[in-house]
């Protein structure tokens, strides 16, 4: 009780230091067992070839439109996702839409995607 602050402050400080010295000697432990198991286990280094590929390049090829019919009558989930976007979005009944055909635009001009990209980076 007649400690004065600083040197409880410093017991303190010297516990802190303790454990972490603890803490970092126990790592440097589980370091070595990994480094030994890798070891004895003949993990070799470099084994693996990596191929550096730089992802800002651009290949540009031949790019073809694929378009795509999708029979309504197989993929039910797929035209009631539709309809529930295209009733949102119009703000009709679903009663009111008849989807007679599917089919795959091309995603790279596609409007849908310039719009949700924008709507993305101003939001």
């Amino acid at each position: 009780m007649n400690e004065s602050i600083a040197s409880k402050f410093a017991f303190s400080l010297n516990v802190s230091f303790v454990a972490m010295a603890i803490v970092f000697g126990i790592l440097v432990i589980l370091w070595f067992v990994i480094r030994s198991q890798s070891f004895l286990l003949g993990e070799k280094k470099g084994s693996k070839v990596e191929e550096s590929v730089d992802l800002n390049e651009v290949k540009k090829g031949n790019i073809e439109e694929v378009l795509q019919t999708i029979d309504i009558s197989k993929d039910y989930e797929i035209v009631a996702a539709i309809m529930a976007a295209l009733s949102a979005e119009l703000d009709t009944p679903i009663s009111g839409l008849n989807i007679k055909s599917i089919k795959r635009v091309n995603t790279l001009n596609s409007n849908w995607q310039k719009t949700s990209i924008d709507e993305k980076l101003n939001n």
